[in-house]
């Protein structure tokens, strides 16, 4: 049990490190300290205490930064002599334009111009053209619905189309629209054309349409 004891107290002396001889701690209000013993270092730091840090012992070296340490600013120094005058500079350039003056005063009025050629009368046939019931007709005639049913591949339907405009002018026209299958199965997609006429005999119009429709 003793030898135990002396033991254990032997290795707890060699344990611990020596401590340097050197001030501690370093600090400084500008520039940095460094400590190093060879093997570890310590900083750079504005304040470092090696004496006291854990693990570092031994003899050490001090290394100190003076970098950013500046003194203070001295007085100003005396204005210097005038300078010579330059040479005179380049002309600057145009102004804008200024603002526009006020308007003239009115001139007196023109002596009256001659009358006009008479104008050419148009006919009762002409005069019809500008009823837009006519127009109307035939458009109500040409847009009659067109359709195909599940296995058709042609049909045609027809029908009347009236025009009035609140007179008691009217106008009617007849009109037939038919459409036709294009592909034979709806597999990818269903194509279809259709074409439609319509007359109107009040003044011999005629209107047409053509196209094509496509289902998926």
């Amino acid at each position: 049990m003793l030898r135990k004891i002396i033991l254990v107290a032997l290795l707890t002396c060699v344990a611990i490190p020596a401590l340097a001889d050197n001030i501690s701690p370093w600090q400084t209000t500008c520039g940095t300290w460094t400590a190093n013993n060879g093997t570890t270092t310590i900083g750079p730091a504005a304040s470092i205490s090696p004496d006291t840090t854990q693990g570092f012992g031994g003899n050490y070296g001090i290394l100190f930064n003076p970098q950013g340490c500046v003194g203070t600013q001295g007085p100003p120094g005396p204005a210097g002599p005038a300078g010579p005058t330059g040479p005179q500079g380049p002309a600057g350039s145009t102004g804008a334009t200024g603002p526009q003056g006020p308007a003239g005063a009115t001139g007196p009025q023109g002596p009256k111009g001659d009358p006009g050629t008479p104008g050419t009368s148009l006919s009762t046939t002409q005069l019809k053209f500008l009823n837009p019931n006519h127009a109307l007709a035939l458009s109500s005639a040409l847009s009659q619905p067109a359709w195909l049913e599940k296995g058709e591949r042609f049909s045609v339907s027809g029908g009347f189309g009236f025009g009035l405009d609140g007179t008691s002018s009217t106008a009617s026209a007849v009109g037939l629209t038919g459409i036709m299958r294009l592909t034979p199965t709806i597999n990818p997609y269903n194509a279809a054309g259709f074409a439609g006429v319509s007359y109107e005999p009040g003044l011999g119009m005629w209107g047409g349409r053509v196209g094509a429709r496509i289902g998926w």
